[in-house]
């Protein structure tokens, strides 16, 4: 009896540590989205971010991110259909169609980089020029957001990521290119990127992600 009651114990520890993935406690953030008398409560936040609320703080937009980990909508294995399809219309230059798709793809997950950034595309493009604004301000919050959770310097400081898209988003974001790419311990990318015309640009060879989120979701 001691002996499975130890093992409940070691299973249950084992639990709890994988609510922590690096510098982002998912526990923390449950506890602090699910209270319905904060302004922090996870569908008080979404409708602000729905809305363009530039008020929003570094750390809501943390919340925000991260906390989407318990909602409904978030589903990492998603083929994200409309936003795949705003983006080939985005390549043959049928903007208002590609539009259409990316506000579907926004209803289904608003927190997605890669659709803020379509969605950004399609209203610059259309000179809907308020509202190209709008999809950059949530693009680029969401991206800093990633980019204070680590340097991404090694995989103790990668990066955290809810999206795999997310690293392709956040490497574009910073003016890289992807030279080659590898898995290092199945809960780590490392990206070496190609160099550039920057000099700056240039110190940054290599970024690491951590997709640990992502992947236990999927399981």
């Amino acid at each position: 009896m001691k002996r499975l009651f130890f093992v409940f114990l070691l299973f249950s520890s084992s639990m709890l540590v994988a609510q922590q993935v690096l510098s982002v406690d998912l526990d923390k953030i449950k506890s602090i989205t699910s209270d319905i008398t904060s302004e922090n409560y996870y569908p008080t936040l979404l409708s602000r971010f729905n809305n363009f609320d530039t008020t929003l703080t570094a750390k809501q937009m943390h919340l925000l991110y991260y906390g989407k980990y318990f909602q409904s909508f978030y589903e990492p294995s998603s083929l994200y259909e409309e936003r795949e399809q705003m983006f080939e219309l985005i390549k043959q230059k049928d903007l208002s169609s590609a539009l259409i798709h990316g506000k579907l793809a926004f209803e289904a997950d608003p927190l997605d980089l890669k659709t803020l950034f379509g969605l950004y595309l399609c209203h610059q493009h259309l000179l809907n020029l308020r509202e190209a604004e709008n999809y950059q301000f949530l693009y680029y919050a969401l991206v800093g957001t990633i980019l204070k959770t680590g340097s991404g310097k090694n995989s103790s400081e990668a990066f955290v990521i809810m999206n795999i898209s997310d690293e392709y988003e956040i490497i574009s974001s910073l003016g890289k290119e992807i030279r080659k790419h590898k898995n290092i311990d199945g809960e780590t990318d490392c990206f070496k990127l190609k160099k550039g015309d920057d000099k700056v640009l240039n110190s940054i060879k290599k970024l690491y992600f951590n997709i640990a989120i992502p992947l236990m979701k999927v399981e």
